[in-house]
């Protein structure tokens, strides 16, 4: 390498409008995990420049109820929410706090089972909300990539 390193870009995850407005103010770029137009807003208004990526969890599988079941064993603790998520200091603290999450919860939360049209929809509201990178964070089996790129 001959000519200065890029140093890379420091992107700070956000849960609310606050965290939005301080990573505006000391990041890169900005990671939001809920399609929440107030965090977006947030971040554009006190000056956020930069990429925004999406943090997007799904479950393929051959079947929604399996893809349910599955992200219920290995995911459920993410539908807590940051404000709980922050303060967990070891896996089981987040078995704990995820005990009582339902199957329910996880197949409103999370898109789960064979359809792409269904998991492309809920990506679809994060680039309407202006992300323009997007992380899927999938439990599951190999099928995501059959299923996303048919």
């Amino acid at each position: 390498m001959t000519g200065p390193r890029a140093s890379p870009l420091v992107v700070v995850a956000a849960g609310g409008p606050e965290a939005a407005r301080l990573a505006a103010e000391k990041a890169d770029g900005l990671v939001i995990t809920e399609a929440k137009k107030e965090i977006v807003e947030a971040w554009r208004k006190a000056g956020g420049k930069g990429p925004i990526y999406a943090e997007i969890a799904l479950c393929c599988a051959g079947d929604e109820k399996t893809a349910v079941k599955t992200a219920h064993k290995y995911f459920r603790w993410s539908v807590a929410g940051w404000p709980v998520l922050a303060e967990l200091p070891h896996e089981e603290a987040f078995e704990a706090a995820s005990k009582h999450v339902s199957e329910d919860t996880i197949a409103e939360e999370i898109t789960c089972g064979p359809s792409a049209e269904r998991h492309l929809d809920g990506i679809a509201e994060y680039v309407a909300l202006g992300c323009d990178h997007i992380v899927l964070n999938w439990s599951g089996s190999g099928v995501l990539f059959q299923v996303l790129l048919g």
